[in-house]
């Protein structure tokens, strides 16, 4: 079970969308939804925020590209979330693009489905089972 989703989208309707899927998906606990790549930094740099267990990124973001947010994270231990990125782009240069970045798990072409959330958890949550609670957040800044 993926105990904390953060949702990272311009999207507003997108995000509503996906935060029905990911609950209707009986793999996940809690699901935060955040408009911007910035805000989301602002989110995981707060030390009073829960860590996300999993993060689905939208890519193609105005300001700062999912993929660059990706990095961010990465670079400053901010989250020991896997990252997922998800487009509606189909674009292999997209794909190349979320890749380079280095810390993305899995690259997924929008809408988000219950399926694709169910095999998000077979693959990078296998050992997790319903009632796990989430790790602390493992930051550098704590303390």
């Amino acid at each position: 079970m993926i105990g904390r989703v953060l949702l990272v989208d311009d999207g507003r309707l997108d995000n509503i969308f996906h935060t029905i899927v990911l609950r209707k998906s009986g793999v996940v606990g809690e699901v935060e939804a955040i408009e911007s790549a910035h805000e989301a930094l602002d989110y995981l740099r707060d030390p009073a925020m829960p860590d996300p267990d999993l993060m689905i990124v939208d890519l193609n973001m105005p300001a700062m590209r999912g993929a660059r947010f990706a990095q961010l994270v990465a670079r400053d231990s901010l989250s020991r979330a896997r990252i997922v990125m998800l487009t509606a782009s189909s674009a292999p240069e997209d794909r190349e693009e979320a890749r380079a970045a280095g810390s993305i798990v899995d690259f997924l072409t929008k809408p988000l489905s219950i399926e694709d959330v169910q095999r998000i958890d077979r693959t990078w949550f296998p050992d997790r089972v319903d009632g796990d609670v989430p790790g602390d957040r493992g930051h550098a800044k704590e303390g």
